[in-house]
């Protein structure tokens, strides 16, 4: 290294060895062997050192080993003199139990040799008390959380000379198997391992020890022990029956430390469950007990008692404090109840109750605030929702009246009056009652309904239905019905159906004027020559078959055979005119077609629609027997109503409504006339009630007082109930019923889509298909054709306004229109996409109709929000859904309290509440529980708990309804599942527990 570096200064100078000296060369290696042999010396002198340190080091390790020796060898002493003196103690305490007990065994033993029994009882005893001297060993390592230090030191040195006697027999087993020394001899010593059946059993105890909690909490359950001290007093018993089911009770309490430590701490998981468990409920009590004296006492003393015992209890954990502010929010949340407090009451209570800062009410102004403030909200609900559900009631009591009014009214007029009376004066509505007092002089007197049935009955047409009809009298009702069954009985008897007459009656009269075409529609004559030939069948039947001159088959058959050639003869009744001889017309039945033709029928005589209704209010009872129009006006309305169709009422009918001077509706002049040409169908009662008795908004109600039923009022109505109206408005009425057609079809701009309506269509009086709202021409070669040009039906006004969307979706214009925000920019974008031909003022046309609309097109579009419903009116609505959550939870069931403690019965919620069953179905909860009797507990069982309520068998899954005014007033997350709290119209409350709130 010495020479490396030398070199290297060398070359840095310049020195050139070849050229140096002899003698400089000597002496430079002179001294390169003076550096080497330093160096060997040097090497000489550290192995010197290292050898030096070495010793030392081995001397010091074998007198560490001799201390180490003499202090094991000192503790082992140590040890066996402490084990002697234990055992000492322990055969003092064994000598002194042994003398307490003297008395009694050795008189017992003294006797065993006398009787056996005493002898077993001898031995039953000394077994009991080590077993219980067992037992609380075991306990006592529990309660102590594992053995002391040095037990557990003990069995530490115990288990390593154990493992030390194992090895030294395993080896001797060893080298006498090597030696060949018998087998069996080998065998017992391996066998005789001690260690080897520790280890057996310790793995016995890890199994046992694992599956310890769930035997516990089995136990707890089919116990019933709910309660922190209900399962602390059972442990020591279920654990002695635990340990000797597994047979392992007696070992001893020193080797089973570990373990009882381990089954310690699953006893006081469970202990500590149902302790938090009692502390929740008995808070929950404690809350509810304050509260309910709050409540019925309303003063501030009882408002600082309830939040002091608020502020005390605990959580739904059992384990969090409530604390101050979330009982002084209970207590704001009780007074925010209009139910339970007026106005009066919270400013008094308020003010009474004081703080170390003066009142409630002036140490808390702003909660105050917001509580009146809520409480006023809160009041306007409630009025409102009374007002509904009295409208609702009365309503109600006004059907129940007019159900007593079609059953069991005996017709007298006085009596019908003073039912009116009674029921104004209760505010019950007694339009439609007085509709039957207004038409009982006329049409509702004993001998007109005789006449009426008289003759239906001579004709074999009277019906059960009839008879039962709205205001038939008592006594004509029960005079008729028996004749109604004897006709009905034979027409059932018959063995073919009226049905099947009536199509091959149809058949017959349809090929007299038509033959045997099938592409020809027959003339309306034919439909009521049909009615005219079944009611004559009928007339037949009943007259062949009475007294039992023929049976019903026979009857029938004889009655079809002499309808048929009537027809087939086309004379009579059923004479014709044919098509030559009705000047190139339609072949018709001139009974059944009105004219100046042989056999015509008869009408109300009268020149024009004003005379015709002057007559008709003079005498309405004429409607039952004259036409009032043409007989195909009649016949089409039928047809209608039998293929289900919309029927409009030609404005004739409403002059003769109007005539009667509010005695009739269109509609029950109109089925009146149906009825008298033999029609069975009948149109539904009159738009204006229907719409007054299906909306509760007195605005919508005013529009129909007094008003005859127009296409203004019948839209004004449907789109301020937030439907889509069934036609559009010619004119600026109009531009409201597209906008509410726009929003039923989901465009996003529905006034642009009325803007264009109007500017397009001239505000609705040019449309070139069928209900074609927006003109949209048909390039399929279908539709409407029209200047030209092929336009697009459509069923219904709505489906065009829909068809108009979804071209509004086409790529053409769904980009620009995404991006609007406003009114015109919605307009600007379906224009610039090419909408109208490039139109170069359509956008302001558009926005000008708006505009004049009152539309500020330059703010987005809010659709009006929906009127509030009462939930008293709404169909059952779904609450809540039962299930097991929850610690002390002890299976599926539904816990239901009333607030407060207070008593309930079983069937208490069954006006109210209702629940979907999987076997049961639709029930109530009393009868759920008469259903399944044992299942769930009752309130006694619940009281004995120490709480209340009860428990309803339901379930899991079971979905829960409330109905008929019942509302939830909280939800609360737990850990024994979702609390729901509902109230009931009489401001009882009620909490459902174990499941989810929906």
């Amino acid at each position: 290294m010495d020479q490396v570096n030398y070199r290297g200064y060398a070359r840095s100078v310049g020195f050139d060895p070849v050229n140096a000296p002899t003698e400089g060369l000597r002496q430079m290696a002179a001294r390169d062997e003076r550096i080497i042999r330093g160096m060997d010396k040097n090497r000489q002198e550290i192995k010197q050192v290292r050898d030096r340190y070495g010793a030392a080091l081995e001397r010091k390790f074998a007198t560490e080993q001799q201390d180490r020796d003499k202090d094991y060898r000192w503790k082992q002493q140590l040890r066996e003199t402490r084990f002697k003196a234990e055992d000492a103690n322990a055969r003092i305490s064994i000598q002194n139990a042994a003398i307490r007990g003297q008395n009694a065994l050795s008189t017992l033993e003294g006797l065993t040799k006398f009787s056996s029994t005493i002898a077993d009882t001898v031995t039953a005893i000394k077994k009991q008390q080590d077993e219980q001297s067992t037992l609380n060993g075991y306990l006592e390592v529990m309660e102590n959380g594992g053995l002391s230090p040095q037990q557990q030191s003990n069995i530490d040195n115990t288990q390593a000379l154990l493992n030390q006697a194992g090895e030294t027999s395993d080896k001797i087993a060893e080298g006498l198997q090597q030696r060949g020394v018998d087998p069996g001899v080998v065998t017992n010593l391996l066998t005789g391992n001690k260690a080897r059946d520790v280890g057996r059993v310790r793995a016995h105890m890890e199994l046992i020890t694992a599956e310890f909690p769930s035997y516990l909490q089995e136990q707890y359950e089919e116990r019933g022990l709910h309660t922190a001290a209900e399962r602390a007093a059972a442990t020591p018993e279920l654990l002695q029956s635990y340990l000797t089911n597994n047979q392992v009770f007696g070992l001893r309490y020193d080797f089973m430390g570990e373990y009882l430590v381990k089954m310690r701490v699953a006893v006081n998981s469970q202990i500590e469950s149902a302790r938090r468990s009692d502390v929740a409920n008995k808070s929950s009590m404690m809350r509810d007990d304050a509260t309910s004296d709050f409540i019925r006492t309303k003063n501030g003393e009882s408002l600082t008692a309830a939040f002091n015992t608020i502020s005390r209890t605990y959580d739904s954990d059992g384990r969090t404090p409530m604390g101050r502010t979330a009982a002084k929010n209970e207590i704001y949340k009780l007074l925010s109840d209009t139910t339970l407090f007026t106005n009066a009451d919270v400013d008094r209570i308020l003010n009474e109750a004081q703080t170390d800062q003066g009142s409630w009410r002036d140490r808390f102004p702003r909660d105050y605030d917001s509580l009146m403030s809520q409480r006023q909200a809160d009041t306007e609900r409630e009025h409102q929702a009374k007002d509904t559900e009295e409208r609702r009631m009365g309503k109600e009591s006004e059907k129940q009246l007019l159900d007593w009014v079609k059953n069991e009214w005996d017709g007298s007029e006085d009596t019908l009056k003073s039912i009116i009376q009674k029921a104004s004066q209760e505010g019950i509505p007694t339009e439609r009652l007085q509709t039957y007092l207004a038409s009982s002089t006329e049409q509702q007197n004993e001998d007109f309904w005789n006449d009426t049935f008289t003759e239906a009955y001579e004709n074999g047409t009277l019906n059960l239905e009839d008879v039962d009809a709205a205001g038939i009298p008592f006594e004509v009702r029960k005079k008729w019905k028996p004749f109604a069954k004897e006709l009905a009985d034979a027409r059932d008897n018959t063995g073919i159906t009226s049905k099947e007459i009536e199509q091959e009656f149809s058949g017959a009269l349809k090929f007299n004027l038509i033959g045997d075409s099938t592409d020809r529609t027959s003339h309306v004559s034919h439909i009521q020559a049909t009615s005219f030939a079944l009611k004559e069948y009928h007339r037949r039947l009943k007259s062949y078959s009475k007294n039992g001159a023929m049976s019903p088959p026979e009857a029938a058959q004889k009655a079809r055979l002499d309808v048929l050639n009537m027809i087939n003869n086309k004379s009579g009744v059923f004479a014709l005119t044919t098509s030559a001889d009705a000047n190139g017309t339609q072949a018709f039945y001139n009974k059944f077609t009105p004219g100046n033709h042989a056999g015509a029928p008869t009408g109300l005589r009268a020149i024009n629609t004003e005379s015709a209704a002057a007559a008709f209010g003079k005498d309405p009872g004429v409607m039952n027997r004259a036409n009032l129009v043409s007989t195909g006006v009649i016949a089409s309305i039928a047809q209608r109503l039998e293929a289900g169709k919309s029927v409009s009422i030609p404005p004739v009918f409403q002059e003769y409504a109007k005539a009667s001077k509010g005695q009739y509706t269109a509609e029950d002049i109109v089925n009146a006339q149906l009825k008298k040409h033999g029609y069975t169908q009948q149109i539904q009662p009159g738009a204006v009630q229907a719409v007054k008795q299906s909306i509760n908004d007195p605005r919508l109600q005013r529009i129909f007082e007094n008003n005859r039923l127009t296409q203004d009022n019948l839209n004004t109505a449907i789109i301020g109930s937030g439907n889509a109206p069934a036609t559009v408005r010619v004119g600026q009425a109009g531009f409201q019923d597209v906008i509410a057609l726009g929003q039923a079809s989901g465009f996003q701009f529905p006034q642009v889509m009325a803007g264009m309506w109007a500017l397009e269509s001239g505000w609705g009086k040019y449309h070139s298909g069928k209900n074609n709202v927006f003109n949209i021409k048909d390039y399929s070669g279908g539709g409407t054709l029209m200047n030209g040009s092929r336009w697009r039906d459509y069923n219904s006004v709505l489906e065009s306004a829909q068809d108009f969307t979804e071209l509004m979706k086409d790529k053409r214009y769904a980009p620009g229109l995404a991006k609007a925000k406003t009114p015109r920019e919605a307009v600007q974008a379906i224009a610039a996409a090419g909408y109208a031909g490039g139109e170069s003022d359509y956008v302001d046309k558009v926005i000008r109709v708006m505009r004049g609309q009152g539309v500020n097109v330059d703010q987005p579009f809010s659709a009006p929000s929906s009127p509030t419903r009462n939930q008293g009116h709404m169909t059952p609505t779904l609450a809540y859904i039962t299930s097991d959550i929850g610690p002390t939870s002890t299976g599926e069931h539904l816990d239901v309290k009333q607030v407060g403690g207070a008593r309930f019965t079983e069937n208490a919620l069954d006006n109210f509440v209702e629940i979907n069953d999987p076997e049961f179905g639709r029930i109530t909860l009393g009868a759920l529980k008469q259903k399944l009797p044992g299942r769930g507990d009752s309130f006694d069982q619940h009281v004995a708990r120490g709480s209340h309520g009860i428990d309803y068998p339901t379930a899991k899954g079971t979905k829960l309804f409330i109905k008929n005014g019942a509302r939830i007033v909280s939800k609360t997350s737990t850990v024994h599942g979702d609390k729901v709290v509902i109230q009931l119209p009489d401001g009882r409350r009620f909490s459902f527990l174990h499941g989810k709130a929906t």
